[in-house]
């Protein structure tokens, strides 16, 4: 018995050892070399062409970034649903697009949508597949030859390369246990190894590292190649290698570059000061004749310094002074993509680029058009982008993204809010979260800002004012709703609504007008109909001064406190970045190293009104015969957390923001008068929410594209 049992043992770990090596490990496979099968590809490169194998025609992508994003949960949820990523697919396609860029490892369901998707459509979608190294591990190595960095990256590569196959099933990770079993071969346009890499880790390898060739069984450096291109080599080598050996296939490979790391080289004050201190190169990686398929050059065109041009050794380059004009006519994104062809003799790949229609910006403008912009103007930016790569010599490009990203946080307003509860809520003062071309809305209550009164809208009044005005509230997980109604003869008059967010301090009154508020506010809403409407804060309450007023102007907020029942109340300001490139640091002005600010309390006038020739998404404020309507995102109220009633504590406690909960607000409407009135307010209770109830839309800027990219179907193969 015990003989039989040890046997049935030993069958049991052998049995199981063969189906980890198999599915799990993946190295238990029989080489496709020793059954002499030629090697598959679907796309190879040609020049600087790349050609659909199948019908030997040029292949243009016309692509878009898919995340796995999802409002009201975390990116390492993955809840996006075989059912949804296939309705996303088919949008996708209508659109005109060919190619789908992930920039990691996704989901079963995202593939198995995918499979099943091209199966049944005669317009398949081509995947371009990133392998990204996480954040933690691209910040905090030393040298990208450590195992945790080189060695994660190959792991990462051959678990991509058995996904993709068909041949992969894990275990308790952040994809939970499953199984990828659908061959997605035929459908996978190419690999971009990485994504953002990190300037203070290429910069450590290449000094410390003294390895600079590398010759492999695909792939070898050249002799211009740096430390960390070597280690790139032997990542788009082993997998290579991987998927030759294992499958019997080749895809197109590159790795991810970007302004910040592209080979260029700029003037000692821009490489100091942009920064822009390390250069990696592609064709410093030369494929041999193994190589079926090809390399190609992949770059993110995003986030542009707004000087590059100024400050670019175009010598160093070798680029011709006709290309030299052109590029400098040119706007900033076209002109850097129009750089990169000039300079690469490899097919180039726009690997992301994009616009916002956040309602926060990180800059002022964007080749001398200002920031913010509504969903119209980013379709017409990408699509006069995309048509410039085009002639340029590129050979595509992907939008970034297909939808907005509540995940997303940004360095100007990331302490405003809670890191830990960002996905549960929209916060229109991030610029990163606006760049998709399909947003997220509350599935229930959509209330338009149009200046009237729909069916389903306004119906019980918070308040009548003593002028006999109605003031309405209401609020979902990206702004606060206000609704006035009036007479037709009374709307051109200029009213205040006061706002009592926090307990800890706050006015009863405000300098340069005569009323006074029943409760101390800590915001006033000035509205003007025939001017501009604005949103002030109480001094003592400015999120911005308590956070960056040394940065700005290079005073200490903290140093005199402004009194708790201050009735200065002051514009509501956003801090920009410092684009300034100065020729000596030692001897610039401290004022010359100031963060530049924009006026975020200012109220756009307009409609969101999709059926309206005047809608702008951008919209704040809209007046109608006898209605007005605004929306107020919740950051600008210093709301840390919506979904859980959190603001800001008094910062004067804590010396930078705290949270502090509460459950209702208080909100007043009256005239701004110049003799003395009281203006009351009343309590509206606040709403929380362990996960938002949205639904999807699509943006203006999704049509505006697929007007133009269904025109030319011929441009590309399967379209």
């Amino acid at each position: 018995m015990k003989k039989y049992l040890s046997i049935v043992a030993l069958l049991t770990i052998l049995f199981s050892s063969i189906y980890y090596l198999y599915y799990f490990d993946g190295s238990l496979y029989l080489p496709k070399g020793l059954l002499k099968e030629n090697t598959r590809t679907n796309f190879v490169v040609k020049g600087d062409t790349v050609l659909h194998k199948p019908t030997n025609k040029p292949f243009v992508v016309k692509g878009v970034d898919v995340e796995s994003s999802l409002a009201g949960y975390h990116h390492n949820d993955f809840p996006i649903t075989q059912k949804t990523y296939r309705e996303w697919f088919h949008l996708i396609s209508n659109m005109g697009a060919n190619t789908v860029r992930v920039k990691v490892p996704m989901n079963v369901a995202f593939y198995d949508a995918l499979y099943h998707h091209n199966k049944a459509s005669k317009r398949p979608l081509y995947l371009l597949q990133g392998i990204r190294i996480d954040s933690y591990r691209n910040n905090a190595s030393i040298t990208a030859f450590n195992d945790n960095y080189r060695g994660y990256l190959k792991r990462e590569a051959k678990g991509v390369v058995d996904i993709l196959h068909g041949r992969k099933q894990v275990w308790n990770t952040d994809f939970g246990s499953s199984h990828y079993h659908y061959d997605l071969s035929p459908w996978v346009l190419g690999y971009v190894v990485g994504d953002d890499w990190n300037s203070g880790t290429v910069a450590y390898t290449n000094h410390q590292e003294k390895k600079t060739q590398y010759k492999g069984r695909y792939f070898k450096t050249s002799v211009a190649a740096n430390p960390f291109e070597v280690m790139l080599a032997q990542v788009m080598d082993e997998l290579t290698h991987y998927e030759t050996a294992k499958y019997g296939w080749q895809h197109l490979i590159s790795f991810s570059n970007s302004p910040t790391t592209d080979p260029f080289h700029y003037r000692k004050p821009f490489e100091a000061q942009a920064p822009k201190y390390v250069q990696l190169n592609v064709e410093n990686i030369q494929a041999n004749s193994n190589v079926k398929a090809g390399m190609f050059a992949a770059y993110k065109a995003i986030d542009f310094h707004p000087r590059y041009k100024d400050y670019l050794l175009f010598d160093k380059e070798n680029i011709s002074k006709e290309d030299r004009q052109k590029i400098k006519e040119l706007s900033l994104s076209q002109g850097y993509v129009k750089l990169l062809n000039a300079y690469h003799k490899i097919p180039v790949l726009v690997t992301g680029y994009g616009y916002s229609t956040a309602r926060g910006i990180a800059q002022k403008e964007i080749d001398k058009r200002p920031l913010p912009i509504n969903e119209k103007e980013q379709g017409q930016r990408l699509l006069e982008d995309y048509e410039s790569f085009i002639s340029s010599g590129s050979f595509g490009a992907t939008i970034n993204a297909w939808q907005d990203d509540w995940n997303a946080r940004v360095w100007n307003t990331s302490f405003a809010t809670n890191k830990h509860s960002q996905f549960l809520w929209g916060d229109a003062q991030v610029f990163n979260q606006g760049y998709g071309l399909l947003g997220f809305k509350n599935a229930k209550h959509h209330y338009q800002v149009d200046g009237k009164r729909g069916k389903e809208e306004w119906k019980h009044p918070l308040m009548t004012s003593a002028t006999g005005d109605d003031l309405y509230a209401s609020s979902d997980e990206s702004y606060l709703y206000l609704a006035i109604k009036t007479k037709p003869e009374k709307l051109k008059e200029k009213r205040l609504l006061p706002i009592d967010i926090t307990p800890k301090s706050g006015s009863r009154k405000m300098n340069g007008s005569k009323v006074t508020f029943s409760k101390s506010s800590d915001f006033v809403l000035s509205i003007d109909p025939n001017g501009k409407s604005e949103l002030f804060v109480q001094e003592r309450y400015n999120a911005l001064k308590a956070n960056y007023l040394r940065q700005l102007n290079g005073k200490d907020f903290y140093a005199f406190p402004p009194k708790k029942n201050s009735s200065n109340f002051e514009q509501i300001n956003m801090v920009l970045r410092n684009t300034k490139i100065v020729e000596d640091m030692e001897k610039v002005k401290a004022t010359e190293r100031f963060l530049p600010t924009h006026p975020t309390g200012l109220l756009k006038t307009g409609t969101t009104d999709r059926h309206q020739k005047t809608f702008d998404s951008q919209t704040d404020i809209s007046f109608g015969k006898d209605f007005i309507e605004v929306r107020i995102p919740w950051q600008l109220l210093n709301f840390s957390d919506p979904s859980s009633q959190k603001i800001h504590d008094d910062y004067f406690k804590h010396y930078g923001v705290k949270e502090l909960e509460i459950e209702s607000i208080a909100l007043g409407l009256g005239a701004n008068s110049k003799e003395n009135t009281l203006i009351k307010m009343a309590d509206y209770r606040l709403k929380n929410w362990e996960r938002p109830d949205t639904k999807t839309f699509l943006k203006d800027s999704y049509y505006s594209i697929k007007k133009e990219w269904s025109k030319e179907r011929e441009r590309t193969y399967g379209t």
